[in-house]
């Protein structure tokens, strides 16, 4: 049987639209957006480094992404409690 949170939603369900760190083929911390029987998606805000206009001079962009991640590649999925009652406050 699957942990539950309040309310009977098993876990991570219950995180679904939370934070949480997640480490697998990369450490995130971000929101989980999808949890099914294949895997997680999580969304998260990243930035890259791309050459601007032809000039050698790089320019970090903050970007908005989301990934899936299969369970194979899933070894830790935490919710990030301190975060949100943080943000209660």
């Amino acid at each position: 049987m699957e942990p539950e949170a309040r309310g009977g939603v098993p876990i991570p369900e219950a995180w679904i639209g939370k934070r949480i760190t997640f480490a697998g083929p990369h450490h995130l911390v971000g929101v989980l957006t999808e949890v099914n029987d294949r895997g997680v998606v999580i969304s998260y805000t990243g930035t890259q480094r791309r050459t601007q206009g032809g000039f050698p001079q790089e320019v970090e962009v903050e970007t908005h992404e989301a990934r899936f991640f299969p369970w194979e590649q899933v070894q830790l999925l935490r919710y990030v409690e301190e975060e949100q009652a943080n943000d209660q406050t």
